[in-house]
């Protein structure tokens, strides 16, 4: 049977034009944009929906149907799919008039067009963009196929024509996507290159990969901004794919050239410590440089985020996203580095002579800390030039000044908590030998403020500032000081030997005290006068050698000013236990109560163990403890004790640090009594635990009414010699372990 012709003419023609009209105008105002450029895709978008609506007049009424079903099914909302639900009853409707009609078929193909143009709900755009442009081509041919052959000749002419353009066009895009998509790739990895070698403080290597990176983005852009790229962007979806990538590497070229020059002026050799002085201008000049490559990597992070488009390729898109990832890590990294630079000719004496106080600890002797302060030393700078004011031992400072007259005025909860140990007596004075306790709590901050009132007391200045080091970072420090030979033996300590001297064989080669004193005072005095008299690596080199003693909390820091103390605590050198803000978290911390050396042997592990319920949560803590310790054959310094025990009997006075009070607690299946205390916002359950020579224990503490398990669990692991690892587990669940988690950032 012959198909039906449909003639659209005379009035109808005239009805058929306005709605196509129409249609296409409202088409347009739902802002389709088939190829990203505004005046492509208004012509492109205009001609196609009045064409289509132009040849659906003529298109069976069942095709009108169908269309319309197709963008109720898929539309995003409910006023769309009913529009659509309406124009297929029109259809229907259409059909069942059994005439002609052509303006009314228009008008079913115009409300279907309405519906599909607003498709945004989709999984991508590009099936949005198919799906609509399939069902107005079925329209668009169901309607041509019934006109008279000279309409359909001419329709055929006008599509050979746009076969013809597209073919030039796809051969174009082919070429110049194929050819630029090598150095888009690279100059990612290029960029991405230079962010790792920023992160290592390797400032030629990311100057060297950043100019690399511009030639690459800046070759793509030129390879998809090409003369035979040009047909492309009348191309739906591929167009937006070039439009896309060439926004991207024209500005990455720009961004990556930036942050190359800027890093050209980074000259961080200037800023090293050269025979005990800085230069405080080298210092300032970094600033502006450092300024403007964070610009840069903001703008870079930008234009990626600008393009995170689905018209990317998904292999692209992936690479861009690690990108940005390691640019947003490295901007963090780069805000404290403008900050550090800004603060430090304040820091160095540049605004007026500063005065810090360095402790020297050892974890063979626990405190909550970390370990007992031996030996200290005094720095003062003055407009970059440092020198070593004063040096020598906890005594020294017992003795100094006027024991009887010291006070602390705080801080509070410092007081609270440890003026029973001799802070604070009951006539308002302290214990004479209280620098030996200095570091007994955990939380830095608190301890250097101790430490910065008492000094002026002990016979020292007043102190701008409080850092603290244990023999892990002292032998770091050696890596770039070298070894140290010790007066009258045939020893040196080196790096690789200096923690295990510190820590144990000292113990061995000295016979007496005096010359075990002098030895640990030569070690640190020599590194300290070495370190602070010589030539330093850049501070780049030297905070990548330092900063996983940092991480580990044996390196701390703390001042006075409060810009400069928000920048240790931004780098995470302010010792200060984490804030809770509402949330879960456990530590534990030891403080040697026999004044011996036995910790070197102090050895376990620990668990912490959230169950939730209805009712809440609870949690237990399990602390396993081990003294390895012999009863025999070392000093008395080492296995003794000012308690009267048996040689090798270790006593330790254990603080359990949670976000609840505990509730009860048990030592080896036995209830004990804790005492009650709360620290910088955080409650803390202490008791005395004895262990004899080779001895182990078992602390259990639960708690109830603990914070919701949904949230990070703020642990941190105390820095002994022998790491007790931690474990977290919620409802069975390993959650963690080992670092410090605040607000679901790692710490320590």
């Amino acid at each position: 049977m012959a198909r039906q012709r449909v003639r659209v003419e005379g009035s109808d023609a005239w009805w058929v034009t306005l709605i196509a009209a129409i249609g296409a105008l409202g088409v347009l105002v739902a802002g389709p944009s088939p190829t990203g450029g505004a005046v492509i895709d208004v012509v492109l978008v205009g001609a196609a929906v009045a064409a289509t609506i132009w040849a659906a007049a003529s298109a069976p009424w069942w095709a009108g149907v169908a269309a319309c079903a197709v963008a109720a099914a898929c539309a995003p909302g409910w006023v769309l799919a009913m529009l659509g639900l309406v124009g297929a009853a029109g259809g229907v409707a259409v059909g069942l008039a059994r005439r002609a009609v052509p303006w009314s078929r228009a008008i079913v193909a115009a409300v279907a067009l309405q519906v599909l143009a607003r498709l945004d709900n989709l999984e991508h755009l590009g099936i949005s963009a198919l799906v609509a442009i399939s069902v107005a081509s079925f329209l668009a041919l169901s309607g041509v196929l019934r006109r008279p052959r000279r309409e359909r000749r001419v329709v055929g002419i006008v599509l050979g024509s746009l076969l013809g353009v597209v073919l030039i066009a796809v051969i174009g895009a082919t070429i110049a996507g194929t050819t630029a998509r090598h150095d888009l790739e690279g100059g990612a990895d290029a960029a991405q290159e230079g962010v790792a070698q920023l992160a290592d403080g390797d400032f030629v290597g990311a100057r060297t990969s950043f100019d690399r990176a511009a030639v690459l983005f800046d070759r793509a852009s030129s390879r998809l901004s090409s003369f035979w790229a040009q047909p492309a962007r009348l191309l739906p979806v591929v167009a937006q794919h070039r439009s896309a990538a060439t926004r991207l590497t024209a500005a990455a070229a720009a961004v990556s050239a930036e942050a190359a020059r800027s890093l050209a002026e980074i000259d961080v050799d200037a800023v090293r410590v050269v025979d005990g002085r800085i230069d405080l201008d080298a210092v300032r000049a970094l600033e502006d440089p450092l300024v403007r490559l964070q610009g840069a990597l903001t703008d870079l992070s930008g234009e990626i985020e600008a393009v995170d488009s689905p018209w990317l390729l998904d292999q692209l898109t992936t690479r861009l996203e690690d990108l940005s990832g390691d640019i947003d890590r490295q901007r963090l990294k780069g805000d404290n580095a403008i900050a550090a630079v800004q603060q430090a000719p304040a820091l160095l004496g540049g605004e007026g002579r500063r005065v810090y106080f360095v402790a020297f600890t050892t974890p063979v002797e626990a405190r909550g800390l970390g370990g007992f302060m031996g030996n200290w030393a005094e720095v003062t700078i003055t407009d970059g030039d440092i020198e070593i004011s004063g040096f020598g031992r906890h005594t020294d400072l017992n003795q100094a000044g006027d024991p009887t007259t010291r006070s602390l005025d705080g801080p509070t909860d410092f007081l609270a908590q440890y003026a029973d140990f001799g802070f604070r007596n009951a006539d308002g004075t302290m214990r004479s030998n209280i620098w030996s306790d200095v570091t007994m709590s955990p939380h830095f901050p608190s301890v250097a403020d101790v430490i910065a009132q008492l000094y002026p007391q002990s016979g020292g200045q007043e102190l701008d500032g409080v850092f603290a080091m244990d023999v892990y970072a002292l032998a770091g420090l050696m890596q770039i000081t070298g070894p140290v030979e010790l007066p009258g033996l045939d020893f040196a300590v080196t790096p690789e030997n200096a923690a295990d001297f510190m820590l144990s064989s000292q113990y061995t080669l000295f016979e007496d005290v005096p010359e075990r004193v002098d030895a640990l005072e030569v070690v640190a005095l020599t590194t300290v006068e070495r370190l602070l008299n010589g030539d330093l690596p850049s501070p780049p080199q030297l905070a990548e050698l330092m900063s996983p003693y940092v991480d580990q909390g044996r390196l701390l820091g703390w001042s006075r000013v409060p810009a400069e103390q928000a920048l240790l605590e931004n780098v995470r050198m302010d010792g200060a236990l984490p804030a809770l803000a509402g949330g879960n978290g456990i530590t534990v911390t030891f403080n040697n109560a026999g004044n011996s050396k036995i910790d070197y042997y102090l050895d376990g592990a620990m668990s912490y163990d959230v169950t939730t319920s209805e009712g809440g949560a609870s949690a237990v803590l399990t602390l396993d403890l081990t003294n390895g310790a012999p009863s025999a054959g070392l000093p008395f310094y080492v296995i003794g004790n000012n308690l009267d025990k048996p040689l090798g009997t270790s006593t330790l006075y254990v603080s359990v640090y949670s976000a609840v009070p505990f509730s009860s607690a048990t030592l080896d299946g036995e209830p004990i009594e804790m005492e009650s205390g709360a620290e910088a916002g955080w409650a803390v359950a202490s008791a005395f635990v004895e262990l004899s020579s080779k001895e182990s224990a078992r602390l259990v503490v639960r708690f109830e009414g603990v914070p919701a398990a949904d949230g990070p669990v703020a642990v941190r692991v105390p820095a002994t010699v022998r790491p007790l690892p931690l474990t977290v587990t919620v409802d069975g669940t390993i959650r963690g372990g080992g670092p410090i988690e605040s607000a679901g950032e790692s710490r320590r």
